[in-house]
């Protein structure tokens, strides 16, 4: 079991990329570590066996994307694969302003409505599904925050920007709500995943290479112990073990089976998941 580091290209869909990294490893089942838009590219970390069960960690992470965003045109999607549903002529829009802009309502905690096109679940259903069906629906607001947020300008229309954002910050939404402070229609151009957590781009690979496989260790830092089979079954039991080490959650094993233990007081761990 393991992880895999790969760079999502434009175009098609992170399930997509499931499939061929299934067909490239003979496995049936692999999970990913968040969903980016078929027009987005940048970094996807999947998980084989009982390392899907860790990816929750890194859904959990801080995330980095660059990109550029476009001001006098919007779409229903907020991003190019939408209908356009509103346009206005731009002149001479000072990057200084939406730098201000951004110092004043963009930075640290916000409060961000899901668009209408996402993968938000309502009574079991994707937001998206009711928007192809031209149903109207409620999102619940969330509370998110944005680290930090560069933009440049790159043309009269088109700024670059960089963006440290919390788990589940929609990036459409933000270039939405900038041109919305303006009154100007503007929407996402252009996406990609820089980082997840401390797991850079840099290290991304494409499908097609020979994929590096990475271990619970080096990405999450975990330490990894050999235990005897009686430790193992004791934790399994549901029962805490004593180990003297300082590492706030730590992975055990013997033979085919892995267990993730947290602790719960000095030196003392007990179960949060059987990974294998």
């Amino acid at each position: 079991m393991a992880f895999y580091i790969l760079n999502k290209e434009k175009g098609i869909t992170s399930n997509d990329l499931v499939i061929k990294l299934k067909k490239k490893l003979n496995i049936k089942s692999i999970g990913h570590s968040g969903t980016l838009d078929p027009f987005a590219e940048g970094i996807i970390i999947l998980a084989t066996e009982g390392e899907k069960k860790l990816l929750s960690r890194f859904l959990e992470e801080r995330k980095t994307y660059s990109g550029k965003i476009y001001f006098g045109k919007t779409t229903d999607t907020l991003d190019p694969t939408g209908k356009i549903t509103e346009e206005k002529e731009i002149k001479d829009l000072d990057e200084n302003i939406l730098k201000e802009i951004i110092e004043k309502d963009f930075l640290g905690k916000i409060i961000q409505t899901p668009p209408i096109y996402s993968a938000k679940k309502i009574n079991g259903k994707k937001a998206y599904e009711y928007a192809r069906e031209s149903k109207e629906i409620s999102l619940k607001e969330g509370e998110k925050e944005i680290y930090s947020f560069s933009i440049k300008k790159e043309s009269n229309n088109t700024f670059s920007f960089l963006i440290e954002v919390s788990s589940g910050t929609y990036i459409r939404k933000i270039a939405y709500d900038l041109g919305q402070k303006l009154n100007i229609p503007s929407m996402l151009l252009e996406l990609k995943r820089e980082k997840i957590g401390n797991v850079s781009l840099e290290n991304a690979q494409n499908i097609e290479e020979n994929l590096k496989a990475y271990s619970s260790n080096e990405l999450l830092n975990f330490r990894i112990l050999n235990v005897s089979k009686e430790m193992i079954k004791k934790v399994l039991e549901g029962k805490e073990v004593d180990i003297p080490l300082t590492e706030k959650e730590i992975i055990v094993k013997n033979e085919n089976i892995e267990v993730l233990l947290k602790k719960v007081k000095k030196d003392i761990y007990k179960l949060e998941k059987r990974l294998k």
